[in-house]
């Protein structure tokens, strides 16, 4: 979850709790301070992945179902900012329902649009589109100098704020393990104890998958060292703590036993009731395992 995404967490939360007339004090008892909940709900502190899991699952609300509402609370934003979040809920519609053919029929009406104005939205959303579908394995020819011009954009960026980060994570796939490992390097030196802090931790991990995936294994072994050196012993970063551990498995030299060890983890993820979240997961790891036969 993003950085501005708490915030709406905080009060779909607490609407959640006086909607099922729970005080405050009566669902933090035994899992967390009534202060710590209370400056939660207001947006002034964060709770760790396994506490907010634990107090969801006691108000019979899995964690899958309060991700997606807080996905979907809209917010009045002309903004590029805004419009690009508009624009990824309508995507997670046609996604969810595997309606590839929508999202590549968009995907083309996006290119031609973008041939005529050069928009930097269009430029976004096409690009976020034709790497969706690359993930997906479907087929959509995208020409390579908008891979460049998406390149371009990132390299002239000045500030990786949330919203920058965000659309870097969304169309990474395509880019070159050149600029991949570019914007990693200014990652790193950017980051720091602060608001962006979760949001660069997660980018990175992140560039740990990509470089993985592209074979690229000693470049993802490095960056996942220094995600490890960055992430600390911050609890609230339990997402990103997972994933780093998931990759990790990966890594094993022993290929049974890191998959062991991943369906432990993914076990542990359902147990919590993210579902989804563990069934994504899931499908990653068959994959890597059909990969590696």
């Amino acid at each position: 979850m993003y950085e501005e995404d708490f915030k709406k967490a905080g009060k779909l939360f607490r609407e959640i709790r006086k909607g099922n007339h729970i005080s405050g004090q009566e669902l933090a008892q035994g899992i967390i301070s009534y202060s710590s909940l209370n400056k939660f709900e207001v947006g002034k502190n964060h709770l760790t992945f396994l506490d907010l899991a634990r107090l969801l699952k006691r108000m019979n609300v899995d964690l899958d179902s309060f991700y997606e509402q807080v996905a979907s609370t809209k917010e009045i934003d002309l903004s590029l900012r805004g419009r690009y979040g508009q624009f990824l809920r309508e995507v997670r519609r046609d996604y969810e329902a595997n309606d590839l053919s929508t999202i590549e029929t968009n995907a083309k009406q996006l290119q031609e649009d973008f041939g005529h104005d050069g928009n930097v939205l269009n430029l976004i959303e096409l690009t976020t589109l034709a790497a969706l579908i690359k993930e997906s394995e479907g087929r959509f020819h995208l020409k390579e100098t908008i891979v460049e011009q998406l390149e371009d954009h990132f390299m002239q960026l000045q500030n990786w704020d949330a919203f920058n980060l965000s659309v870097f994570n969304n169309t990474a796939p395509l880019a070159s393990t050149k600029m991949i490992e570019v914007v990693a390097k200014e990652l790193v030196y950017k980051d720091q104890v602060g608001p962006l802090h979760s949001n660069i931790l997660t980018t990175l991990t992140n560039i740990v998958d990509l470089l993985f995936r592209k074979n690229q294994q000693k470049e993802a072994k490095a960056m996942l060292a220094k995600v490890k050196h960055l992430l600390g012993k911050d609890e609230p970063l339990l997402l990103v703590r997972f994933k780093v551990q998931f990759l990790e498995n990966l890594f094993e030299l022993d290929i049974e036993k890191g998959r062991d060890k991943n369906r432990i983890l993914i076990q542990q993820l359902r147990d919590l009731g993210a579902d989804r979240l563990a069934s994504s997961y899931e499908d990653y790891l068959q994959k890597y395992l059909s990969s590696n036969k």
